[in-house]
């Protein structure tokens, strides 16, 4: 009897504590690049709408890929970067935990390196070619304890005026796809 009770508590003990957690990906359109002679940018903001009321939802890595199929964005869990902060507030909010909720979104004139300017060339793209931010796919991954049929993940195309280093008045935005990556 005390070895199957010291079996069961090593065993909870060593058990990882994420080990019910659920996690799953969503796959999101997206666009990041100046156009109209320089004078408007269009961005894509991402948005994680947690219904769970009791749990929070986790955003594990961030990984945006341009046309070519290049990764020109990954952050998260297994990488070097933490995700970037979204500076629309002061100080700038850290969306990797989305509370319970909670809605939070980041956009990709948050991601350092992009802000108002086209997608920087990838470095090992021999062809240096632009349009780096035409027709971008973002994987998502996510999880939490809570259901995950309460998580919504959408993306909103956005174009703005640009002046020079500052976003202008918004010009227009539209809804962008999102599926669940099985």
């Amino acid at each position: 009897m005390k070895r199957a009770l010291w079996i069961l508590l090593v065993a909870l003990l060593v058990a990882p504590p994420s080990a019910d957690a659920k996690t799953f990906k969503v796959l999101c359109g997206g666009f990041h690049f100046v156009r109209a002679m320089g004078s408007e940018i269009l961005t894509t903001s991402y948005s994680i709408r947690n219904g769970n009321l009791d749990d929070p939802v986790t955003i594990r890595r961030l990984t945006i890929r341009n046309l070519f199929g290049a990764v020109v964005w990954d952050s998260g869990e297994g990488t070097p970067t933490d995700h970037p902060l979204n500076t629309d507030f002061t100080p700038g909010l850290d969306i990797t935990t989305v509370p319970s909720g909670a809605s939070y979104y980041i956009a990709t004139n948050h991601i350092p390196g992009w802000g108002l300017d086209d997608v920087p060339v990838v470095p090992d793209d021999p062809d240096r070619r632009p349009g780096q931010g035409n027709s971008l796919s973002a994987v998502i991954e996510l999880s939490t304890h809570g259901k995950p049929d309460f998580v919504a993940v959408g993306a909103s195309l956005r174009a703005r005026a640009r002046l020079g280093a500052t976003q202008g008045i918004e010009h227009s935005r539209s809804p962008a796809s999102c599926i669940e990556v099985k």
